[in-house]
């Protein structure tokens, strides 16, 4: 097929993308349209363009593109009446008024990816075809790393605090563990979290793969706490996996997260640690993981071995593309 694909290239990760399609047969004009997707810009699509790469597939990153009008209503219109399919392969996000969007963007969308469960789910209800398909990860940047590293760190968390919205509950949990379990030695990695950690909490910035997978090799329990941040009533209570519920598994390492029905969709309580979304049983679970070393990493080496073996992007992309082909006879 050939494909135009826009995107913004969030950690060096999106624009990977081009680079897999290639890989598996297509051929693909890639556009940056850069990192403020949230705002309005002028449209990134020309008529001229379209006309000299005679795309079948217009793949967009985000559904705020034709929201915000990164491409044009003109543009959608000029696609449809040329038999040019639009697809999103979406990652999820608080921000999307997915209940509002039923007219303005889902029905624009010919094929529609989404890694949140609930969300598709939601949309399926609604008359629009949505597909659930998780984020994965990229096999150059999350690799099986222990390294010589030495595991001193008892359990860490790396990633952003969510403090924009009232409920901040990584805060309130890594705090809370603090308390319950104060002779851990804990690390918090995001600048975000710097002033709203306890005291004896040590936090400190991150800003690539390679220090994460140096983290991960050296703690003995890395926490995944997958929380959506928002006060809107259509998240709440609501659990989401993202980038690292498969990035830091494919590094050999051990993973803590609160179970819900889309991860057990993809690890076992055999390959991950599972807790139940409250404070007592995550300080429990951590309890017994540092206390059960050998189970610990045993289940790290399967987790890693199920990672690689169906979780990375190119699994995903083989996925999608079957979809569409199926839709596209």
């Amino acid at each position: 097929m050939n494909i135009i694909y826009l995107y913004h290239n969030y950690y060096k990760r999106r624009a990977l993308y081009a680079d897999i399609m290639r890989k598996l047969g297509h051929n693909v004009y890639a556009i940056d349209v850069g990192n403020k997707m949230h705002s309005k810009k002028k449209d990134h699509l020309p008529i001229k363009l379209i006309k000299k790469i005679k795309p079948d597939i217009i793949w967009l990153l985000s559904p705020f593109y034709i929201a915000n009008g990164i491409i044009s209503e003109e543009k959608i219109q000029y696609l449809k009446d040329n038999n040019i399919f639009i697809s999103v392969y979406g990652c999820f996000d608080v921000e999307t008024p997915y209940t509002e969007w039923i007219d303005s963007v889902w029905k624009k969308i010919d094929f529609l990816f989404l890694d949140s469960l609930i969300c598709a789910r939601d949309l399926k209800k609604r008359g629009i075809d949505a597909h659930f398909v998780p984020l994965g990860f990229h096999t150059g940047q999350y690799y099986y790393f222990r390294g010589n590293c030495k595991k001193k760190i008892d359990f860490s968390f790396m990633g952003s605090s969510q403090k924009t919205s009232k409920y901040q509950k990584r805060i309130k949990y890594i705090n809370k563990l603090h308390e319950e379990l104060p002779d851990l030695n804990i690390k918090v990695y995001g600048n975000s979290f710097k002033g709203h950690l306890l005291t004896g909490i040590k936090c400190h910035s991150f800003n690539c793969h390679a220090h994460q997978r140096q983290v991960y090799a050296r703690s003995k329990i890395s926490l995944d706490l997958p929380f959506v941040n928002t006060s809107c009533p259509f998240y709440k209570d609501m659990l989401t996996i993202k980038n690292k519920f498969f990035e830091l598994p494919a590094t050999g390492n051990f993973m803590l997260t609160v179970k819900s029905e889309e991860s057990l969709r993809f690890f076992s309580d055999k390959e991950i640690g599972y807790c139940d979304d409250n404070i007592e049983s995550m300080k429990d679970k951590i309890k017994y993981y540092l206390n059960h070393t050998v189970e610990r990493e045993k289940m790290a080496e399967r987790a890693y071995c199920i990672a690689h073996k169906h979780h990375t992007y190119t699994h995903r992309f083989i996925e999608m593309f079957s979809i569409i082909n199926k839709g596209t006879r």
